[in-house]
């Protein structure tokens, strides 16, 4: 344990080894600490303590120092210094290594940088550091302002400085003097900050030599036409008193009034350069001169300012000019450096005034057409050119005043109309038959060409409107005729022609005038629904066209017609429209354009007129007299064809053709013809609203077929309902081999096929036989028929008991009485 005192007291730290005595805050002198040792196991301590002294010495106080210590940025630096002993310098404030020599600063760049020194004492102990800053300033940026650096001799210059708060220069010259050097001279300036820092620049004042240049600039037209070519002649003199080295620049640069074309530029008297307006010169000796021609055309006037006016000044010489600065004109050429050269173009104003004679007007009349060109001035006008456009609706028949045709063109050239006056051109065209194309009678007239500039008007550049005064148009209207063209059936048409129907087509032709109308076509074009008849009024026939022409139509109406056949329709598009329209005309329609109908007949002479496409609705119905039969019955078909439309129904045929299961035996047609042997039944025709019926007489075979179709094949109209065109009817055979009827008998006593024979017929003991003649009326009737009648007639009937009944056809009726099986009928034939 340690302890502050030899004998008692508390322990400074126990159970330790070591003793740190800075935590007794010693003093300087000696200082005693004892320690003692103590028993861990059982506490008990040494008898004495044992003492250590440790001397604590001062430390020495920090070196006295100057800081901040300022230099000027490139000064030379001395070594830096401090009052103390044994003296160590560093460059941290803490740490690092001292070094008993004292540093130099840099002064290479502008800042502040710190260093460090202390002093230790005879007992090696080192004090606290002192800092020094040392701060580097930055030079001043001193600039030597001189407000011209080449003048020409004696001339003035103000030397003034910049950059920092003062100034001293050389020669005695105080900032802000004026001096008038005579040689090439050079001033410098040393300029002092607020820090003292100095730095210095100079100005070398050139003096130039002098060469008194004069330019002279003229024109060789002053009063030129647009389009002209002018030259413009420069000529630069040297006065002296020293030659002109090469290099002094005149510049020329065309304003907007022309074109630059060439220039005499060359190695001996300078170039051009068209682009920039320079022109370089050559060396100049004293008493010469160069010059340079400029040709230029003369542009078309925009009324700018200055537009035409050439203006040409030295802008950079290569010697001093005593009583001219280079590139100064401010526009009045007072010095002899400068000059320009003005022309004016010669103005005419032309204008021009179109008329025609008349300006309604027909097909073949002669009119004059009259162009007026007065001349306003203030100049002559001369090289004058003027075109008239001739349209399709005129054609030239005289051109008058040296005028020329080309093509739909007249052109007069090389007038020459003097400020002040008119010049009068015509010619005589005669007006053409119309084409209806746009502007057709339209003439359009301009100037084309003149050597004088118009200040108003443009030539050549009629863009359609004749908006300038040098252009004009003029034009005629035709006396109209309005045609109109109607077409109907004539009154004793029928309003609903059929198919072979002849009908009478009428067209009208109204000219509502107020013109008479010449040359006139009519075109009828007939469709495939019509076969042509006779045609009326002269028309004549190409193809399926008819035409009718017209020399004169006056005011009112004209009737022309044509006679037709309805065909049968094949219902073709359009098939029943049949159309027509004017296709000339020599006189101005103003509704209607001959001839370019489109296929809509919008305008009002073109017609079309459609009958309605013969329809009708036939409805076919089959029936038969029995629904069951047997093998060697006869049955009778019925067909029923009725006409469900508004029109009649012509040239019918109706196909019935009888199956492998029944054998043709006879036809009654109630209207018309059946051919067995094609199987058709042709219909002349049937009324709207009427029925027409076949009946066929067939025996049944025992082949099975009995499906008997009857359906419509061919009729004249359109029958667009098909669904009942066709109809069928269908037996069933319900017995079998046994009940056949022979239906042939010859009651001559032969023995053969003397009675009228049914096989099976004792089966139906119920049976009812009855016999007819052929006109309907009952011959013979027996129940329980037991074939055992000859061909007798019974007391109750027209004949005798003992009448026998005459060779012919008859009809038997055959009831089973068995309440199953149906009727039996058919042909019974008698011969003897």
């Amino acid at each position: 344990d340690w302890f502050a005192n030899p004998t008692g007291g508390t322990a400074l730290a126990t159970a330790s080894v070591t003793y740190n005595p800075a935590e007794a805050s010693l003093s300087s002198g000696a200082n005693t600490f004892y320690a003692e040792t103590r028993n861990t196991v059982n506490g008990c301590t040494s008898s004495t303590r044992t003492a250590i002294t440790i001397t604590q010495n001062p430390l020495p106080t920090a070196p006295g120092v100057t800081s901040p210590v300022v230099y000027c940025e490139g000064d030379t630096a001395s070594a830096l210094t401090a009052t103390g002993t044994n003296l160590l310098w560093y460059t941290v404030s803490s740490g690092g290594t001292g070094s008993a020599s004292a540093p130099t600063p840099s002064t290479a760049s502008a800042g502040t940088t710190s260093y460090y020194v202390s002093q230790t004492n005879a007992n090696g102990c080192e004090g606290p550091r002192a800092q020094i800053d040392v701060t580097i300033n930055a030079l001043p940026a001193v600039v030597a302002n001189a407000t011209t650096l080449t003048i020409n001799a004696g001339e003035p210059v103000t030397l003034t400085g910049s950059g920092a708060d003062s100034y001293v220069w050389d020669n005695g010259v105080t900032d802000g003097d004026t001096v008038f050097p005579l040689t090439d001279t050079t001033y410098t300036v040393i300029g002092t900050d607020i820090n003292g820092c100095q730095n210095t620049d100079s100005v070398t004042i050139t003096v130039a030599p002098t060469s008194d240049l004069s330019l002279g600039k003229t024109v060789s037209n002053a009063n030129p036409n647009v389009g002209d070519n002018v030259t413009f002649i420069l000529t630069v003199d040297n006065a002296g008193p020293i030659d002109a080295p090469a290099g002094t620049i005149v510049n020329d640069m065309l304003p907007a009034g022309y074109t630059f074309v060439s220039d005499t530029g060359s190695a001996a008297n300078g170039t051009y350069n068209s682009t920039s307006g320079d022109w370089t010169l050559p060396a100049i000796s004293v008493g010469t001169s160069v010059s340079i021609n400029l040709v230029a055309t003369v542009n078309v006037p925009t009324n700018m300012t200055g537009e035409y006016e050439n203006i040409a000044q030295v802008t950079n010489a290569a010697n001093f000019d005593p009583n001219s600065t280079p590139n100064n004109d401010d526009g009045d050429q007072s010095e002899d450096d400068e000059d320009s050269a003005l022309t004016i173009p010669q103005v005419s104003d032309l204008e021009l005034t179109y008329s025609i004679s008349d300006t309604d007007a027909n097909p073949g009349d002669i009119l004059t057409l009259t162009l007026s060109i007065t001349n306003n001035g203030p100049n002559d006008a001369s090289g004058v050119t003027v075109e008239s456009n001739i349209p399709s609706g005129f054609t030239v028949s005289t051109v008058n005043n040296g005028g020329a045709q080309s093509g739909s063109t007249i052109v007069w050239s090389g007038l020459n109309i003097p400020a002040g006056t008119t010049t009068v051109l015509t010619f005589d065209v005669s007006v053409n038959i119309p084409a209806n194309l746009p502007d057709e009678y339209v003439s359009t007239a301009q100037v084309m060409q003149a050597d004088q500039f118009d200040s108003d008007s443009t030539p050549n550049n009629d863009d359609g409107d004749q908006s300038e005064d040098d252009e004009d148009r003029t034009s005629i209207t035709l006396i109209p005729a309005d045609l109109s063209l109607t077409k109907t059936l004539s009154g004793g048409s029928l309003t609903m022609p059929n198919a072979g129907d002849t009908v009478v087509f009428e067209l009208t032709l109204e000219n509502s005038g107020p013109g008479l109308a010449t040359n006139v076509t009519i075109v009828d074009t007939l469709p495939i629904g019509y076969t042509l008849g006779t045609v009326n009024n002269g028309g004549v026939v190409t193809g399926n066209t008819i035409t009718w022409s017209f020399g004169t139509v006056p005011v009112g109406t004209q009737v022309v017609s044509y006679e037709v056949t309805v065909n049968a329709p094949t219902n073709s598009v359009d098939e029943y429209r049949n159309v027509a329209e004017v296709t000339t005309s020599d006189m101005f329609d103003p509704d209607s354009t001959p001839g370019n109908d489109d296929g809509d007949q919008s305008e009002d002479d073109e017609v079309s007129f459609s009958i309605d496409t013969p329809t009708v609705d036939l409805e076919v119905v089959k029936t038969v007299d029995k629904t069951e039969s047997f093998f060697g019955d006869t049955v009778i078909f019925t067909i029923q064809v009725t006409n469900n439309s508004s029109y009649e129904a012509t040239n019918i045929g109706i196909e019935d053709e009888l199956p492998a299961g029944y054998e043709y035996v006879s036809a009654t047609a109630q209207s018309g013809i059946y051919d067995e042997v094609t199987s058709t039944w042709d219909i002349p025709s049937i009324a709207p609203g009427a029925s027409t019926t076949l009946e066929i007489a067939v025996n049944v075979t025992e082949t099975d077929d009995y499906v008997n179709v009857a359906e419509l094949i061919y009729v004249d109209q359109i029958d667009p309902n098909m669904a009942n065109d066709r109809d069928e009817a269908t037996l069933e055979i319900t017995q079998s081999e046994c009940l056949t009827v022979y239906n042939e008998i010859t009651p001559n006593e032969d023995g053969l096929n003397d009675v009228f024979f049914i096989e099976c017929i004792d089966q139906y003991p119920n049976n009812m036989l009855q016999i007819f003649n052929r006109w309907g009326t009952k011959v013979h009737e027996a129940k329980n028929y037991n074939n055992d009648w000859s061909g007798t007639t019974q007391n109750s009937m027209n004949f005798s008991s003992s009448e026998k009944l005459p060779v012919g056809t008859y009809y038997y009726i055959l009831q089973y009485g068995d309440g199953q099986t149906k009727t039996k009928t058919g042909w019974l034939y008698i011969t003897r």
